[in-house]
């Protein structure tokens, strides 16, 4: 289902798990996006140079992602519909 999975088995910390799937990936940060459902998620993400999406569906994280000026979401399903959408696939 996934091209790349990086996760605590690579790295314990959250930019150099992101920086191992950059990698891996061969992507450009600025046309990327990372989706995320913590604070440390978005932010990170952030800067790292990719494009914060927030899943949530608790009340402080949706105002944490607003306020930092990431989209948040109530689901990945949510998520996922709206890029189809866009996309058209």
């Amino acid at each position: 289902m996934f091209d790349v999975y990086v996760g605590r088995d690579d790295s314990a910390y959250r930019m150099e798990q992101i920086s191992i799937a950059i990698e891996k990936l061969g992507i450009f940060p600025p046309h990327s996006f990372f989706v995320g459902d913590t604070i440390i998620d978005i932010t990170t993400g952030a800067r790292m140079g990719l494009f914060p999406i927030g899943v949530s569906t608790k009340p402080y994280r949706v105002q944490q992602f607003y306020e930092i000026g990431a989209p948040c979401f109530k689901s990945s399903k949510q998520f996922l519909g709206s890029i189809i959408k866009i996309k058209k696939w």
